[in-house]
């Protein structure tokens, strides 16, 4: 199968975790009842969809499925689109990170940015939608400090993200901070 024209990105909705401003990371929490909602709404912007792909994380995950059972469409796990892990901050206040860093237990930037961009080969289909985290879409969006809301979709061109992808793989990047 050729590559997408497009691509469509949705980070997860909202979680207990995300309001009260704690680093989640790879924790594995839960959309609370808002997030369940805006995740409902956003399949109201999804047209022409034909595959789904998400993180497989819960919050994610949910997400994902509330989409893909009002679609008709199967969700497929990618262990690649994870948010970065953050180790020892996991469950600390998001003031505490430094995006620049190595977190302590946690992954590295390189080893973050290299598992973000091997995903894109997977992503077969003429317009995927892809569930993921604010970390990754920051990073498949070469914008390390754009704020990313939940459930809102982001379509950029396969192009973009292939382009993305291969900076990712170049070492000196600033991508991830």
């Amino acid at each position: 199968m050729s590559s997408p024209k497009t691509i469509v990105l949705l980070r997860h909705g909202r979680t207990a975790w995300n309001r009260a401003g704690i680093l989640i990371g790879q924790k594995n929490i839960p959309l609370d009842n808002g997030g369940r909602r805006e995740a409902g709404r956003a399949v109201r912007s999804l047209t022409g969809i034909d595959a789904i792909y998400s993180s497989p994380l819960s919050r994610c995950k949910e997400t994902a499925e509330i989409i893909g059972a009002s679609l008709g469409l199967r969700v497929v796990l990618l262990m690649g689109l994870s948010e970065r892990h953050w180790g020892v901050l996991e469950g600390r206040p998001k003031s505490e990170r430094d995006r620049s860093q190595n977190p302590e237990g946690g992954e590295t930037i390189d080893a973050f940015r290299s598992r973000v961009a091997e995903i894109l080969p997977h992503l077969a289909g003429t317009r995927p939608l892809v569930v993921t985290h604010s970390g990754v879409i920051r990073l498949l969006c070469a914008q390390p400090n754009t704020l990313v809301p939940h459930a809102k979709p982001i379509e950029l061109s396969f192009g973009t993200i292939e382009s993305v992808g291969r900076q990712l793989k170049a070492k000196g990047d600033d991508l991830a901070t």
